[in-house]
């Protein structure tokens, strides 16, 4: 019987362009996904024996998340339906923040579609549990390989990338905002980027700054000028590139040495070595 806990993490964006919206009422992208594996939520996943529902669901960590309908682990446990899961008991522990641009729903819908689909009656092909992934989120399929990839189109056409990060620090400051992404989206004017990811990855960190950069910066510093002022304070403590993740409202920087955090009140805070 099916009895696993598995640990979905977030991820942040390195440089977001958004290059064209689409016909299908979404946007194209480009962009570098990086796995933040040290900040994570816990989901617990165990089959059980009931005449009861198929998906007993408990979320523990986010109460505004508890009381959602419809929550996407139930949806993605209802595109598992037409390969005959198994009876299900999950229990999600939250402490990736929402709504912050770091991809917490998402890695959660994924890693449950994998932890699952082996042991639903019907066999479920790589490029099938993608495309069920793809239904969930954008981002959902970078979650199912969970690696630095380059993300074009909704996100979800992936070309993994080398980084050279190995010994830098992250540190990840989530502020009390919450920032809509369709309003974000409607505030982007879609273009080319100057210059090729790939082109810009190859320079040295320090210099990422002068060319690569995330579209929704400009208009969430404008709207929140909080979000300035902690891009601001990283910057004072050594970071050497600095930038937002995904549309916010989290941000974040890289150094090369250990940092002395600053004092950010009412901020997550994360930090780790990558």
């Amino acid at each position: 019987m099916l009895s696993i806990t598995v640990y979905p993490n977030a991820k942040i964006n390195l440089g977001l362009y958004v290059t064209q919206k689409r016909s299908d009422g979404f946007h194209d992208i480009e962009t570098v996904f990086l796995p933040v594996v040290g900040l994570y939520d816990t989901l617990e996943i165990a089959e059980v024996n009931t005449t009861s529902a198929s998906l007993s669901l408990e979320v523990c960590g986010n109460r505004e998340l508890a009381c959602e309908p419809n929550n996407i682990l139930e949806r993605a446990y209802e595109l598992l339906v037409p390969f005959e899961p198994p009876k299900l008991r999950v229990r999600l522990t939250k402490r990736i923040p929402t709504g912050a641009g770091l991809g917490g729903g998402s890695a959660d819908a994924s890693f449950f579609l994998q932890a699952v689909a082996p042991f639903c009656k019907q066999d479920i092909a790589v490029k099938q549990l993608e495309s069920l992934a793809l239904q969930l989120g954008s981002d959902c399929p970078f979650f199912l390989r969970n690696t630095p990839s380059i993300g074009c189109g909704r996100g979800e056409k992936l070309i993994p990338i080398a980084l050279k990060l190995s010994g830098y620090y992250l540190l990840v400051v989530v502020p009390p905002i919450h920032i809509a992404t369709k309003e974000a989206f409607a505030a982007i004017t879609p273009q080319l980027p100057q210059k090729a990811l790939k082109e810009t990855l190859l320079h040295p960190v320090e210099e990422w700054g002068s060319s690569l950069y995330n579209d929704f910066q400009a208009y969430v510093v404008k709207q929140y000028p909080l979000v300035g002022s902690l891009l601001a304070s990283l910057r004072e403590c050594g970071a050497v590139y600095t930038s937002l993740s995904g549309s916010g409202s989290a941000l974040f920087g890289l150094y090369r040495q250990l940092p002395e955090l600053p004092n950010l009140p009412n901020c997550l805070v994360h930090l780790e070595r990558l």
